[in-house]
């Protein structure tokens, strides 16, 4: 995903004409990346995702009203700014926890959330098991990858989650 935001800027050759070929009315997170201001967001939200944004922050850097940026992200992502980086992080989250052995805390911190019982909550809400344990399941899953795979699959499935960030 991270490599998409950046060939929708059209730092990337042949980025600007997949999206140029989406139909207007399309929706998605590709469609919003087309859209100049939404698209600015994204790319904010997505190289900064640890920034403590605030949605004040954020219209300032993009240059519209708090209205007009709710609405066209309402309009391409079915959300809001803030939710939206929310399960950004959350996403982040899930990778470091399932590739590394730094602690909940520290993953916390990483993607931008200073409360770790805030983080575990909003996790536990997200994914259906707290972060420990998710750390804890695909750690262990690396070294039985049928279990770990059951458990990946489930939580793609429930939760969206995307296997190339």
């Amino acid at each position: 995903m991270r490599h998409s935001v950046n060939h929708a800027e059209g730092s990337g050759p042949g980025g600007a004409a997949v999206i140029a070929k989406l139909p207007p009315t399309q929706t998605g997170w590709l469609s919003g990346v087309r859209d100049p201001d939404v698209g600015k967001a994204l790319t904010l939200l997505h190289k900064q995702p640890a920034h403590p944004w605030m949605i004040t922050s954020l219209i300032n850097e993009v240059g519209l009203s708090r209205s007009v940026l709710a609405k066209r992200f309402r309009h391409y992502l079915s959300g809001t700014p803030m939710g939206y980086l929310a399960r950004w992080r959350l996403q982040l989250a899930t990778q470091v926890l399932s590739s590394t052995s730094q602690s909940v805390a520290e993953v916390a911190r990483e993607v931008g959330d200073e409360s770790e019982p805030s983080f575990n909550r909003t996790f536990k809400r997200e994914f259906g098991v707290p972060p420990v344990r998710f750390h804890t399941q695909t750690r262990h899953a690396q070294h039985k990858p049928d279990r770990g795979r059951v458990l990946y699959q489930r939580l793609q499935k429930c939760c969206g989650i995307v296997e190339q960030l």
